[in-house]
């Protein structure tokens, strides 16, 4: 192992009075390339044990975290496509999305299932790895579907009618009449425009059957 004397730089701001500090240190240029590293390539890891940091080239994690989130996304399309949301609350035992994250990278570091030493050798990777690659998920899916989020309980959906139908795996409807059920779901969601008609369309009845319903 090489080893090289350095003195930090410290470039200090708001002055000494609530002010932050950032620590910079050189590198030695051949160090850096020999890692794989240089003027194109700046991607890093730091590990930090409580008594030393370690730096690691990043880049084929980053590489491989971005063709998992590909397969990530088209799965997530797939689910939209049969359930038209996906529910992340806090109290799901199995989240769809940390459920898919984790096999991912599982399949992608522990590709043998049986084989029971590799994947404890690779435990704490993939957990970590499974992190990053659902944060990096929510991340883009965003944008693309609406979402909701209240009390524990949070959700991604396409539309009206996906929302009416994630409240009702949660929601208790038996002694409620429609009426009762629409009074609460405006009062819940009352950002989110919807009629009495369009809340009775998204529970499959007809306009001409409301009558029968209220």
């Amino acid at each position: 192992m090489r080893t090289r004397k350095a003195r930090m730089i410290v470039n200090v701001s708001g002055g000494k009075r609530g002010g932050s500090s950032i620590f910079r240190a050189t590198l030695p240029t051949t160090w850096v390339r020999q890692m794989g590293l240089g003027e194109e390539v700046r991607n890093i890891k730091l590990f930090f044990d409580g008594e030393q940091i370690i730096i690691k080239n990043n880049e084929e994690e980053i590489k491989m975290l971005k063709k998992l989130l590909k397969k990530a996304l088209q799965e997530v399309e797939v689910e939209m496509n049969r359930a038209g949301f996906i529910d992340d609350s806090d109290d799901m035992p199995e989240r769809f999305l940390d459920g898919l994250a984790k096999k991912l990278v599982e399949t992608e570091l522990a590709p043998y299932p049986y084989d029971i030493e590799l994947y404890y050798e690779k435990e704490k990777e993939i957990e970590e790895l499974a992190e990053e690659l659902l944060t990096m998920i929510k991340e883009e899916i965003m944008p693309d579907y609406n979402s909701y989020s209240s009390n524990g309980r949070y959700c991604y959906y396409r539309g009206k009618k996906d929302l009416v139908a994630w409240c009702l795996t949660w929601l208790s409807i038996e002694a409620m009449s429609l009426k009762e059920e629409y009074e609460w779901f405006m009062n819940e969601f009352g950002d989110i425009q919807v009629t009495l008609e369009e809340y009775a369309l998204a529970r499959d009845i007809e306009p001409d059957e409301l009558e029968d319903y209220l």
